[in-house]
């Protein structure tokens, strides 16, 4: 006999495969950020949203070119524009298929 279910054994929704891989890779990095801010001169450290921002813009260009990219951006200035923030460990949903 099946055992019925409760709240402890009802099915959980699970996040989408990329949106939990995103979820992984964004865990990583905060993880990171601190090791590798101590690592930097002290002048150096508020310089480091600026060399994210870059390095993820040219990840993003190398890998979806120049007019995903600007679309990308576009959305991402209109959400911040708005007052809106990324949905916890979600991030924003920038586009309709992305994670």
């Amino acid at each position: 006999m099946a055992e019925p279910l409760t709240s402890d054994t009802a099915c959980v929704a699970q996040p989408h495969p990329e949106v939990a891989a995103l979820r992984e890779v964004m865990q990583t990095v905060e993880d990171w950020l601190p090791d590798i801010l101590i690592a930097l001169p002290p002048a150096h450290r508020p310089l480091m949203p600026n060399a994210l921002l870059n390095l993820a813009v040219n990840q993003i260009l190398s890998e979806e070119g120049g007019v995903a990219t600007a679309s990308i951006l576009q959305r991402l200035a209109a959400l911040i524009l708005a007052g809106d923030r990324p949905a916890a460990a979600d991030g924003f949903r920038l586009m309709g298929d992305d994670a």
